[in-house]
């Protein structure tokens, strides 16, 4: 039963929301009618089920490093719950139904974007590209995976040549999570551990003062989109209120991990969190399919 509880941990199912608010974003604005929802929530099952895959594929990878790393060194596979054997033969199958079960569902163009996810992934963990050690290209996960997660939904329900009606939206999303990525990185704890270990990512190496006013001003260009997408389109004047109501949830959040990184790492506050960020998700696809 341990071992169990470990696969799935490794599969980082508490991350799960992150991957499906873009997705169904993407679905309320391209879906025709509700009656789509029971296609919808399987699309949004593949997506996440290839992100755990992906995320357990990192783990293997980077395991001998996250040994050394004060929270991440009692994830299954560093901790020896799982070995990293056994963790790349259950990854990677995870991916390969993942794949083959959105193609065979959902049909080529829902499959064609979760391989270009996967593809990106590969070359963002593994050598001999490994973005992931590359300064600058370290960041272009905040860029392509929200863009990515987006087109899964779209492509479900419309063209992908449609993509380009939704550039506010996507400008919007990608601003946001990088804000928020910018956020957690700001930690002192981070930064502490990140000297520690000598990282060279981008991130490590802007001084704390600036990398928040960098947050601060990527969140300013997230609300200047998400109202141009209001005003403009695609999004109507419904999302408004549910964006507000998105930010006053989330800032509590955000603002005390930046003060101590430990408060998002205990159990029950990731538990919550990432309910929370489900619960949005939801109500910005009601939102879209329902105005």
């Amino acid at each position: 039963m341990k071992n169990l509880w470990a696969y799935k941990k490794i599969l980082r199912v508490h991350l799960w929301p992150r991957s499906a608010f873009p997705f169904l974003i993407a679905v309320g604005i391209a879906a025709p009618t509700v009656f789509t929802l029971p296609l919808a929530a399987m699309g949004c099952f593949f997506l996440m089920l290839l992100w755990g895959g992906l995320y357990a594929l990192n783990d293997c990878y980077d395991a001998k490093l996250d040994e050394k790393h004060w929270y991440k060194k009692n994830r299954p596979i560093p901790s020896g719950k799982i070995s990293q054997k056994e963790g790349y033969l259950f990854s990677a199958s995870v991916v390969i139904i993942a794949l083959v079960a959105g193609h065979l569902i959902l049909g080529w163009r829902f499959s064609g974007v979760l391989l270009l996810t996967t593809f990106f992934q590969l070359i963002y963990t593994f050598p001999p590209i490994r973005l992931k050690n590359r300064f600058l290209f370290d960041l272009t996960p905040q860029i392509i995976n929200p863009t990515l997660r987006f087109a899964a939904g779209w492509v479900m329900f419309t063209h992908m040549s449609n993509l380009l009606f939704a550039w506010p939206v996507l400008a919007f999303m990608t601003f946001g999570f990088f804000s928020t990525f910018l956020y957690e990185k700001t930690s002192p704890k981070r930064k502490e551990n990140e000297k520690q270990f000598k990282f060279k990512n981008t991130v490590s190496q802007i001084p704390r003062p600036k990398l928040i006013k960098l947050a601060k001003l990527t969140m300013i260009l997230a609300g200047i989109f998400f109202l141009y997408s209001t005003l403009i389109g695609p999004l109507n004047f419904w999302y408004i209120p549910t964006g507000i109501l998105s930010v006053v949830v989330f800032s509590p959040y955000y603002y005390k991990h930046r003060k101590d990184i430990v408060y998002l790492k205990s159990k029950n506050d990731i538990v919550v969190l990432h309910l929370t960020l489900s619960l949005c998700s939801l109500l910005w696809l009601l939102t879209g399919l329902l105005s």
